[in-house]
């Protein structure tokens, strides 16, 4: 496993901050304003966006609910050269004619795996449901028996 320097998690921090900063303004959500809706001090999210904290999971929970993103989006778009995960050759050419940066595609890629599980879930419940005979709402379907 690499060992990452503290100037890779310095310029992670940086990157996540410049990020949220970006989905901040977007939403046309003043600094002051974001803080509260995330339940932080408005200066503690100024050294957030400038990068001068490490945040904790719990926090970046906050950000990315209060923003309405999931974690992949909020990360997906950082580019630290040293701690990025390296696409697969053939998946960065398709990526790249595809107009999409290979990280994009990398964060696609999960968020439709956690997708494509909770279908899964969904699919095994709804049979089980169905093979007990019971229709919407809880209720018996016709002519099922037990």
């Amino acid at each position: 496993m690499p060992v990452h320097k503290a100037a890779d998690s310095e310029e992670v921090q940086r990157s996540l901050g410049r990020r949220i900063r970006d989905l901040r303004s977007q939403r046309g959500w003043s600094q002051e304003q974001f803080a509260g809706v995330c339940g932080l001090h408005r200066t503690y999210m100024g050294h957030v966006e400038r990068g001068e904290k490490n945040v904790s999971l719990s926090t970046v929970l906050r950000v990315a609910g209060a923003l309405g993103v999931r974690l992949p989006e909020l990360f997906g778009s950082l580019r630290s050269r040293s701690t990025a995960a390296r696409p697969p050759q053939a998946l960065s050419r398709r990526a790249k004619g595809l107009g999409l940066a290979p990280l994009e595609v990398i964060g696609v890629l999960d968020e439709l795996q956690i997708q494509r599980k909770a279908l899964k879930q969904a699919v095994r419940n709804l049979t089980e449901l169905w093979r007990r005979g019971l229709g919407p709402g809880g209720r018996r379907a016709k002519g099922s028996r037990r």
